[in-house]
């Protein structure tokens, strides 16, 4: 009993989805919003299915057109069950996946650090990395530095 990914034609995800409900298995097709408005699937061409043990029948299910392999193997690669659960816990009330807000600057923005032992000093953003951190290049002892700051301590340059 696992999750495992099946990819479907362009633009059939909701069809490969409902076909597959239709014959008694469970889906997960994560959907975002765009900028417009529009509901579009988060990963297009592809949808998760929870499999119990028999998995071949996928492959004849109007919409697919394959299902995601482990490493050469014979049978589906499995998807652990914290990711499908870190993606609905994104989902807000009406089933729609909330990305994370975009950085706050763009790369090659000027910034200056408000804290920590950089501070004051004037740098250049070069983009989010993970645990709420962000990179910055500062110039120090005269050549171009990455370093990692909290996302808190810089603000645009002015």
């Amino acid at each position: 009993m696992s999750w495992v990914v099946v990819k479907t034609r362009s633009r059939q995800e909701q069809k490969a989805s409902d076909r597959i409900i239709q014959n008694g298995g469970e889906t997960f097709l994560p959907k975002i919003m765009e900028k417009t408005g529009i509901v579009i699937p988060l990963f297009p061409r592809y949808i998760f299915v929870f499999i119990q043990s028999h998995w071949r029948y996928l492959l004849s299910t109007i919409g697919v057109t394959g299902i995601i392999r482990s490493g050469g193997g014979e049978g589906p690669a499995i998807v652990d069950d914290k990711i499908i659960e870190k993606i609905r816990l994104r989902q807000n009330q009406d089933g729609i996946v909330v990305l994370p807000k975009k950085n706050r600057f763009d790369q090659g923005q000027s910034i200056r650090i408000t804290t920590g032992c950089f501070e004051g000093k004037i740098g250049l953003y070069q983009g989010a990395t993970s645990f709420e951190r962000e990179t910055v290049l500062l110039t120090l002892m005269g050549r171009l530095v990455p370093i990692s700051v909290s996302e808190s301590s810089i603000v645009a340059a002015a």
